[in-house]
């Protein structure tokens, strides 16, 4: 009984923490993320179009190669601190 109740725990502990969320970024980062996947992939795409939420919010990009990119966090992490 006791082996089964640690298994439920650390299957339920794996799941919280595998679990992911968009977040979002700011136009600038993903203009950036857009332009250092252009240099990596040696991508030939001169326009991108950012991902939004309902909210309006950017959580990412697609390039007009294709590619897309999502900001992704691990569901409990907490957001970081502004001064």
């Amino acid at each position: 009984m006791l082996v089964g109740w640690a298994s439920f725990a650390l299957c339920g502990a794996w799941c919280l923490t595998s679990a992911k969320r968009n977040t979002p970024m700011t136009l600038s980062d993903a203009k950036m993320m857009w332009i250092l996947h252009r240099k990596s992939a040696n991508c030939m795409g001169h326009k991108w179009q950012p991902i939004t939420r309902r909210e309006g919010k950017i959580i990412g990009f697609e390039c007009e190669c294709g590619y897309k990119y999502t900001q992704k966090r691990p569901l409990i992490s907490r957001m970081p601190k502004h001064n």
